[in-house]
C-alpha cells in the first residue's frame, strides 16, 4: 500500500506508531514518483491527503492514478473539521473519501481494506465446489487462478504468463476444450470474484468493481449483463451461484 503524503509531514504523522497491519506501507512524497511506483507495483490502495504541503489539491493526482492504474483503489483521507473545499473535485477524480480525525481512524481505514479485496481459502473452496465436475480439470484451475488474480487487473497476456502458458497456447487449448477464449475467461474470473465479495459483504459498486479488477462500475455492469445473458440489478443480485450457473450454460452451447 502506498501512502502519498506528497510533502505533507502532518499527513504522514498520522501513520506513525500504527498497529501492525497485514499491509506494507510505502511512503512517497513526490507526485511523479508516486504515479510511477503505482503503475509498476499495483498496490492494493493509494492513500492521499486532500491537499499537498503547498495547499494544492491532490484531485488531479487521484485522477491520473485512477486512469493509469484502474485496479488500484485511490482513497483520500480528509479531516471533516478542517477540509471541505476541493472535496467535489476529489470525488469527480474517482477517489474514495474516508474521514479521519486521528491515527485510530487511519487504522480503521486500513483494517477495512484488509477484508475488502482479499479472498479466503474457504471462499475459493466454495467456488471450486460450484465448478465441480466441469472438464477438463486444468481449465477449472485456470479459472480459479483468474479469480485469485482478478483484482490485479492483469492483461490477458500477463494472466496467461502467470498461469504458465503463452497467450496463443492457452487460447488454442481452451477453445479446443469448448471453453471461452482467454479474454472471456478473465472476465468470468473477475465476475466470480465480484460475486464472492458481494456475497460476503455489502460493498459499494465502485469498491466492488475495483476489488475485482474492473476499470469501474460501468465495466462491471456491462460484463455482468453480457455474461449472465440478462439485465441484472447490481450489486445485490450478483451471487456466486448465479455466475457459476451462467458459466455452465455457456459451456454447454
Amino acid at each position: 500500500m502506498l501512502v502519498g503524503h506528497v510533502g505533507d509531514t502532518g499527513f504522514r504523522a498520522l501513520f506513525v506508531d500504527l498497529a501492525t497491519t497485514a499491509f506494507t506501507l510505502t511512503y512517497v512524497d513526490d507526485r511523479t514518483r508516486l504515479v510511477a511506483v503505482t503503475i509498476a507495483h499495483r498496490p492494493i490502495a493509494v492513500l492521499l491527503p486532500v491537499h499537498d504541503a503547498a495547499g494544492i489539491t491532490c484531485a488531479p493526482l487521484a485522477a491520473r492514478i485512477c486512469a493509469e492504474a484502474p485496479d488500484v483503489r485511490v482513497i483520500t483521507l480528509w479531516r471533516p473539521d478542517q477540509e471541505r473545499s476541493a472535496l467535489a473535485d476529489v470525488i469527480r477524480a474517482g477517489s474514495e473519501l474516508f474521514p479521519i480525525a486521528s491515527a485510530a481512524d487511519v487504522v480503521r481505514c486500513i483494517s477495512g481494506l484488509r477484508g475488502a479485496g482479499s479472498l479466503s481459502t474457504p471462499e475459493l473452496d466454495a467456488v471450486r465446489s460450484l465448478l465441480a465436475d466441469l472438464e477438463p480439470p486444468w481449465l477449472v484451475e485456470i479459472l480459479l487462478a483468474s479469480v485469485r488474480w482478478a483484482h490485479r487487473g492483469l492483461s490477458v497476456g500477463d494472466f496467461a504468463s502467470l498461469a504458465g502458458y503463452s497467450r496463443r497456447t492457452l487460447g488454442r487449448q481452451s477453445i479446443r476444450a469448448g471453453w471461452p477464449a482467454p479474454e472471456e475467461l478473465v472476465e468470468w474470473g473477475r465476475l466470480l470474484r465480484a460475486s464472492l465479495i458481494q456475497w460476503r459483504e455489502q460493498s459499494t459498486l465502485a469498491a466492488l468493481a475495483h476489488a475485482s479488477g474492473f476499470p469501474g462500475p460501468q465495466a462491471l455492469h456491462r460484463t455482468a449483463d453480457r455474461l449472465l445473458g440478462t439485465k441484472v440489478v447490481l450489486p445485490g443480485t450478483l451471487t456466486p451461484l448465479r455466475v457459476s450457473s451462467a458459466l455452465r450454460r455457456r459451456l454447454t452451447r
